[in-house]
């Protein structure tokens, strides 16, 4: 693969691939797992994480509530995606929002562990810097 644009068309694209490809454990803890996670970027797009019993797929501009909502500017999006910076850290400082049933996240977070990195082929392939920069 080569170095994709981070939130073009393309690189949500490749994180539905990630995540449709996942190798699963035999006693894979999300088979009993069904929600949806949004992640809203305010000056971008935004994409849906479906798990649904244990098969992950990522869409674009999904219709309907989601469960759980995760709010970002592209900034911050960008770092944690890069994993140049925690989630939690950007949550605390309020750079990032949670919207929807959070205790889903709570209640399911054994299971969302077991996805592990799935993302890690797409975050190596990605050009995080915007175009503007370039």
């Amino acid at each position: 693969m080569h170095d994709v644009d981070f939130l073009s068309d393309e690189w949500l694209a490749a994180l539905d691939t990630a995540a449709r490809n996942r190798a699963a454990p035999e006693d894979d803890p999300l088979v009993s797992v069904s929600m949806t996670i949004d992640h809203v970027i305010v000056d971008g797009p935004h994409w849906r994480l479906t798990i649904d019993d244990g098969a992950l797929s990522v869409t674009p501009a999904p219709e309907g509530e989601p469960d759980v909502r995760l709010t970002s500017d592209r900034e911050t999006a960008a770092a944690i995606a890069s994993g140049r910076r925690a989630a939690l850290d950007a949550f605390i400082s309020g750079d990032l929002r949670l919207g929807g049933d959070v205790r889903r996240l709570i209640d399911e977070r054994a299971a969302l562990e077991a996805m592990g990195d799935v993302f890690a082929t797409v975050r190596a392939d990605t050009d995080y810097a915007p175009r503007s920069a370039r």
